[in-house]
C-alpha cells in the first residue's frame, strides 16, 4: 500500500481548493504500478496516522470485503469523506470520469469552493457505475488526529470543544508517546519558525491530548 496525497502544489494561481480536487482526478506516478502495489490511501496532508487495532489498512480491506467495492469510504457531512482508500482497479474503472474532471480543472471550471474535492469523488464514484457507501464513524476512520479540526480557531476553548470528539483517550496516549521525544521537538522548533498556525495547531493537540489524559476514567 502506498500513501499519498496526489496533487500539484498551490502555486498555479487557479484557486485555492484545485490541488485537493485534483489528487482524486491524476493518474498516479508510474512507480507505483513499476512497484507492485496493490492498494493506495489519499488522505489529508494534517491527518496524523498512528499505529491502531486493527490497522488502517486491514480496516478499509474489510471495509471492501463488506461492501464488494474496490474503494473504502463513508458519508460524513458530505456524500463522501475525503480520506479514499482502494485497489489499484480504481484508477482503470474510473479513467473516463477523472479525465471529464480533470480537464474541467484544467479549463478553471471547479476546483474553487470549500469541499467539492469530496462533491468530483462522489461524482466519480457514481459516474463510474459504483455506489456511494454508508455512514460511518469519522473519529473511528481517521486513524490518528486531524490538525485542521481546529484550523481558522484562535478560541482555545472552541478548539477543546471540536478536539474532544475527535480525540479518544487512547489515540491521546500515542499521540504523547511521539511529541515527547526529542525527534518531534527538534521538528516543532523548524515548524513554529517557518508557520506559526501549523505550530498553534500542534500545540492546541498536545494541550489536549494531556488534559484528556488526566482525566478521571
Amino acid at each position: 500500500m502506498v500513501f499519498t496525497t496526489w496533487g500539484p502544489p498551490q502555486s498555479h494561481g487557479w484557486g485555492p481548493y484545485y490541488g485537493a480536487v485534483m489528487r482524486y482526478v491524476m493518474e498516479p506516478p508510474v512507480e507505483y504500478y513499476r512497484e507492485g502495489f496493490q492498494y493506495f490511501y489519499i488522505g489529508d496532508v494534517d491527518l496524523f496516522i498512528l499505529r491502531s487495532e486493527p490497522t488502517l489498512m486491514e480496516y478499509h480491506l474489510q471495509s471492501m470485503q463488506q461492501t464488494g467495492q474496490c474503494y473504502s469510504n463513508a458519508k460524513g457531512g458530505r456524500p463522501v469523506t475525503g480520506l479514499h482508500f482502494g485497489h489499484v482497479s480504481w484508477f482503470k474503472r474510473t479513467k473516463e470520469a477523472r479525465e471529464k474532471y480533470y480537464w474541467a480543472l484544467r479549463r478553471g471550471e471547479i476546483g474553487k469552493a470549500v469541499g467539492e474535492d469530496e462533491y468530483i469523488l462522489a461524482k466519480i464514484i457514481t459516474e463510474s457505475g459504483m455506489q456511494l457507501p454508508a455512514r460511518d464513524s469519522l473519529v473511528r476512520r481517521h486513524f490518528g488526529i486531524h490538525a485542521g479540526a481546529i484550523r481558522g480557531m484562535t478560541d482555545a476553548d472552541a478548539a477543546k470543544i471540536r478536539l474532544r470528539a475527535r480525540i479518544p483517550r487512547d489515540r491521546a496516549e500515542r499521540w504523547l508517546g511521539i511529541v515527547n521525544t526529542q525527534e518531534y521537538r527538534a521538528i516543532f522548533n523548524k515548524i513554529n519558525n517557518v508557520d506559526r498556525q501549523i505550530a498553534w495547531e500542534l500545540h492546541q493537540i498536545e494541550k489536549f491530548c494531556c488534559q484528556k489524559c488526566n482525566e478521571r476514567v
